[in-house]
């Protein structure tokens, strides 16, 4: 995904992974605003998927939300995966000790089970007002075990629960 800034000096794209510069810091300069977030097209194996877990349904911060992709070739294998998290660092990050366990790996329950201690290493969350860091681990555990079945045919995967009051078909 890339940010669409504009300001009085123009427009520039810049990658979604050099946007967040620190807590509550971007990569705008000035008079600059984000225009939009552009994604680029799925391939047709490709699945993905958005969480947010809050206390309320709108207008809350999430104690812990994800953006999370994953495609597969012919033989079930990992060929491509994207894990992204908020509320598990000062930044909204990518998983990436996990999504290098998962990848070249078949697309399994068991796969996906063996990965999930990786996800220990690569974010060591805070305790706020919202949820302790123990939470939030078992949250983003919870939320990859959910994306996994999901994206499997059959399985039962998690209830769509809407996040607005406007719903658009899905």
């Amino acid at each position: 995904a890339r940010a669409v800034i504009v300001g009085v000096a123009g427009k520039r794209r810049l990658p979604m992974d050099d946007f967040f510069a620190g807590y509550r810091k971007t990569a705008l300069i000035g008079d600059e605003i984000l225009l939009a977030v552009e994604l680029p097209h799925l391939a047709p194996e490709a699945y993905f998927s958005s969480y947010k877990v809050s206390k309320r349904r709108e207008l809350d911060i999430s104690i812990c939300a994800a953006g999370m992709l994953v495609e597969r070739d012919s033989s079930n294998g990992v060929v491509n995966i994207r894990l992204a998290f908020g509320g598990m660092a000062a930044i909204p990050k990518r998983a990436d000790r996990t999504e290098a366990e998962l990848l070249g790996k078949p697309w399994t329950r068991d796969t996906i089970e063996n990965a999930l201690d990786f996800l220990d290493q690569d974010f060591q969350p805070i305790s706020d007002h919202r949820a302790s860091a123990r939470y939030r681990m078992l949250l983003a555990k919870n939320i990859l075990r959910g994306f996994f079945f999901d994206s499997v045919d059959g399985a039962d995967g998690l209830e769509f629960r809407p996040t607005a009051t406007v719903v658009t078909a899905r």
